[in-house]
């Protein structure tokens, strides 16, 4: 992956580019989607995505107990600060995960190499949060009192200091005082905090000259009883304590030269006066430089430090225990001018924030990592910290869309990796005006199928390569199927944020295994009644709606399983138009989602999508090929069977969308006398406020009341208002009823078409030759007036039909068709079926074959002699 390409080739943009950027790449160079990074984007955006939420929350909690002037509360800042420690906790997860990875193996990729010599810049970025936390956003809220054991805490956590291993090395040594960098471990322990490591070495002068070892006595003693401000909750106490204390170390102090001077004569006593002078002179200046760091000697402690980081938090912590995070912006000068602040990018945001110029900081952290950058800016702008504070902040023009622009440009970041989409969407979604309109390019250009994934994949596709540890293939997995596997916690915690947004928009859960579980229990019940030899289990047609319930489930649970991550992609894609009211686009995306699908030639979830994208277009071509397919099967049967796969809130009267493919519909399980009884089922459920459900809201229960309906997905529930599915599903019904013989109720279907004017033109001929074999029954199906409205029909098609050869072929083309297929069913004329449907012009009058009208009009004939038979015996 080419860093030149970096904003040229965005994964799922192939089609629009932005220029949205940052001066840096940060821990992201090169092939960066490691495991361990991809767990770091999306456990950092389900904080991200939260803070708006908690933030506005507190604020109205604010509102309502303070007032309006009041806004940016204690407990706005307190969460400020929860938030900013999340993310340190995600970057502390992510340092510990690279390094992992690093030691697992001993020969490493590119990805985990990259990812290791990036430690270090990671380190620098938590550290610049965790020093963020401490100046900007206090635990308390408030931030009013001394700063030092915050900053040395902040030192030792991001900067380690004396190592463990050195001191047990002393500790281990007989004679460790002999060693010329014992006091100085010493001296830098006590630079850093570490107190009674300190005071523990110390004991190792037990068995030297009783005078050097009182010394020591007396100063670890000293060391040990040092006031710290966390045992004080007065600020007062505390500073008079560590007056006392300070006062008794600069006592031991003055009296130093004096015990060296007695120190000295009693070497000389022992005949020792040359070793005694150069023993004296080591120890004497290691113990100067000791006291002197404790009595908070300034030169000391700046001679002492190895950088200005280290240097403020000795000073905080020894010279000015006083200090407060105000004071701090006049100490670093001090620092500064012996300790100069390096020109590493992560040096100077830390510069910065001590400063006191917070919107300084947010400026140069983009010169360090996008993340970084987008997560602070985004913080310190919800709790107004991007307002000129120093003189840094008072000559730096802050751009007005900083936050939108910094959170751009790190969502065009992981958008390289084209699983990452999801994640991707809602940071647009949270970077104004522009981002609204970057959402949606993207959001069209999410590839829905299989194909179009290997599309994007193909070489020279852009970044549709493979990333990762082993080429772990990301495109097209989708947010969740990623973060399935490389963090199932997450996946839990992802269920619990989407279930706190269902409490305003609802969610879009489809049907699974727990839908298969519960169609079971059933078959089950199927099954014992039909055991217990009920009168209604006996009926031969409730036995065959029966089975035909049972046969359609299974189907559908094989479409599923095969189709699963297409559906759970597009509905990915749906649930995140509806999250933000983008319906024009959801509607593109059904529409695209439906063209895919007729490629395909899956038909009955084209005509899905199409009903959902309310587009009578799309249902109205879909129908019309599905009714041209009675022509080209050969059996009645096996078209019933491609018309059964469509969802029956489609075919019922009042046609209403379908939900995603693959989940029952509410009228799925029972049909209206024939075994398909309407009952209200609430097939899912969402998740509540609390979480209460199952995990991702898959709990499935029957529920009388339909007032209490779950979120519906997209486009789920419209009405649909299209003739020629009416039409379908009305002829469906006659062919079923006919083969259960059921053929009076037939019989007024077809009248109903004809009377009603819902069979399209070209079919009157074909049903009227349905009609046929009704009459020719000895017992009568048609009353007078069913019998007068056929006859008219009849006498209609064959008079247009005389007059005009256009209308011949218009109304007796079908049965050509029709009789043609039936004699010769080859695999070439029904792909030349299939090729019509893709014909521009679908005036079906010009799909139709040449017409023998006069065995055409010989066929109505018969039926017209049936007819007026049939009219005979109504009139008898």
């Amino acid at each position: 992956m080419s860093n030149n390409n970096n904003t040229n080739n965005k994964g799922a943009s192939a089609s629009a580019t932005s220029s949205y950027s940052l001066p840096a790449r940060g821990i992201w160079e090169g092939d960066w989607a490691t495991d361990a990074k991809l767990k770091l984007v999306s456990d950092s955006y389900i904080n991200f995505i939260s803070v708006p939420k908690i933030l506005d929350f507190a604020r109205q909690e604010t509102l309502q107990t303070a007032g309006p002037d009041d806004v940016l509360s204690i407990e706005v800042m307190q969460y400020a600060h929860k938030i900013s420690r999340l993310y340190r906790k995600r970057l502390g997860e992510y340092i510990a995960a690279a390094e992992a990875a690093a030691a697992s193996s001993e020969e490493l990729d590119a990805a985990t190499f990259q990812q290791t010599e990036s430690l270090p810049l990671a380190l620098e970025m938590r550290s610049i949060l965790h020093l963020a936390e401490t100046f900007y956003l206090p635990a308390d809220g408030i931030g009013d009192g001394v700063v030092g054991e915050a900053l040395i805490h902040w030192l030792n956590h991001s900067r380690p200091g004396p190592s463990n291993e050195i001191a047990e090395d002393f500790m281990s040594a007989a004679t460790p005082y002999f060693n010329q960098e014992f006091l100085p471990f010493i001296n830098k322990c006590i630079l850093r905090g570490y107190f009674s490591i300190a005071a523990t070495l110390l004991t190792k002068f037990e068995d030297h000259h009783p005078i050097v070892k009182q010394l020591a006595d007396e100063t670890a003693q000293l060391i040990s009883t040092i006031p710290r401000s966390p045992s004080f909750t007065d600020a007062r106490t505390f500073l008079t304590k560590r007056h006392e204390w300070t006062e008794r170390v600069k006592v031991l102090q003055s009296s130093l030269q004096a015990d060296f001077d007695d120190f000295e004569a009693d070497r000389a006593r022992d005949g020792n006066e040359s070793e005694g002078n150069d023993e004296r002179l080591d120890l004497e200046v290691g113990f100067m430089i000791l006291l002197g760091t404790l009595a908070g000697d300034s030169e000391r402690i700046l001679e002492a430090s190895e950088s200005w980081q280290e240097a403020l938090g000795a000073w905080g912590l020894l010279v000015q225990p006083s200090m407060t995070r105000e004071d701090v912006q006049i100490v670093v000068g001090t620092i500064f001018e012996r300790c100069a602040v390096t020109a590493e990018p992560a040096d100077e945001v830390q510069a910065a924030l001590v400063r006191g110029e917070p919107v300084q900081a947010a400026l140069l952290s983009r010169n360090v990592d996008p993340w970084l950058a987008a997560h602070l800016i985004d913080l310190f702008d919800r709790v107004e910290l991007l307002l000129p504070m120093g003189e840094g902040d008072a000559t730096t023009e802050v751009p007005p869309n900083l936050r939108a622009e910094t959170t751009m440009a790190y969502a065009e970041m992981i958008l390289e990796d084209q699983g990452l989409w999801r994640v991707a969407i809602d940071y647009f979604a949270l970077s104004g005006s522009d981002g609204q309109h970057r959402l949606r390019e993207v959001l069209l250009t999410v590839p829905l199928t299989d194909e179009e994934e290997e599309a994007l994949a193909a070489p020279g596709k852009g970044k549709g390569k493979q990333r990762g540890k082993g080429g772990a293939k990301l495109q097209g997995q989708g947010l969740q199927d990623r973060i399935r596997d490389t963090n199932m916690a997450h996946q839990k915690t992802m269920k619990r944020i989407r279930a706190l947004n269902a409490s305003a928009t609802g969610g879009t859960v489809w049907g699974g295994a727990e839908d298969a579980e519960h169609e079971d229990v059933l078959d089950e019940d199927d099954d014992n009644e039909l055991e217990t030899g009920t009168h209604t289990s006996l009926d031969p047609n409730v036995m065959a709606a029966r089975r035909e319930r049972k046969r359609r489930r299974l189907q559908r649970e094989r479409e599923l399983a095969a189709r699963s991550i297409e559906v759970q992609r597009v509905e990915d894609v749906l649930e995140v138009c509806q999250e933000h009211e983008l319906n024009t686009e959801a509607r593109a995306v059904c529409l695209k989602m439906a063209d895919a699908m007729l490629c395909q030639k899956r038909y009955n979830v084209a005509l899905e999508y199409s009903a959902r994208a309310q587009d009578e277009r799309h249902i109205g071509r879909i129908a019309d090929f599905l009714l041209d397919q009675y022509f080209v099967l050969d059996n009645p049967r096996v078209w019933l069977e491609l018309i059964d796969q469509i969802p029956r809130s489609l075919l019922r009267g009042n046609a209403v969308a379908p939900g995603p493919p693959g989940a029952p519909d509410e009228l799925d399980e029972f049909d209206e006398d024939e075994g398909d009884v309407e009952m209200s089922r609430d097939g899912m459920m969402e998740l509540d406020f609390d979480g209460n459900t199952t995990p991702g809201g898959r709990s499935r229960q029957w529920n009388g009341n339909r007032s209490r309906r779950p979120r519906l997905a997209f486009g789920q529930g419209l009405p649909v208002n299209s003739p020629r599915l009416r039409f379908l599903a009305k002829y469906r019904d006659f062919q079923r009823l006919y083969g259960q013989h059921q053929w009076r109720r037939a019989a007024a279907i077809l009248v109903e078409v004809l009377a009603g004017r819902l069979a399209p033109a070209r079919f009157w001929s074909v049903i009227l030759l349905d009609t046929a074999t009704l009459l020719e029954s000895e017992h009568t199906f048609f009353d007078a007036e069913q019998t007068f409205e056929l006859m008219r029909c009849l006498e209609h098609i064959c008079s247009a039909a005389r007059a005009n050869p256009i209308e011949a072929k218009l109304y007796f083309g079908s049965i050509a068709r029709l009789l043609n297929s039936r004699s010769s069913t080859t695999t070439q004329q029904q792909e030349a079926q299939v090729g019509g449907f893709y014909t521009p012009d679908r005036l079906a009058i010009l799909r139709e074959p040449d017409v023998d009208l006069g065995a055409a009009l010989e066929r109505m004939a018969v039926v017209r002699h049936l007819l007026s038979q049939q009219l005979a015996r109504n009139i008898v």
